[in-house]
């Protein structure tokens, strides 16, 4: 059985710090999906940006977050297929 606190609270926790902590502790891999990516060997997007993007998101700014964690997941997608 949940708390009943749990069962009847009105609001959702956040997971934006959660995912800042990722990219902060994988910067280094992050990095290589975007500048070694798809999406940028075809110009699709500009890395230098998604860099930009990556550092501003990993040191807790969230404006551009999740079109990055998107990338990530797309990029991350195309090497398992490849």
């Amino acid at each position: 059985m949940l708390p009943e606190r749990v069962v009847t609270r009105q609001e959702k926790g956040d997971y934006t710090g959660m995912y800042q902590l990722g990219l902060r502790r994988n910067f280094q891999a992050a990095k290589e999906l975007i500048v070694d990516g798809y999406a940028a060997s075809a110009g699709v997007i500009d890395a230098t940006s998604a860099i930009d993007n990556l550092k501003a998101s990993a040191l807790g700014h969230s404006q551009k977050m999740w079109p990055l964690l998107q990338l990530l997941a797309v990029e991350s997608w195309c090497r398992a297929w490849s």
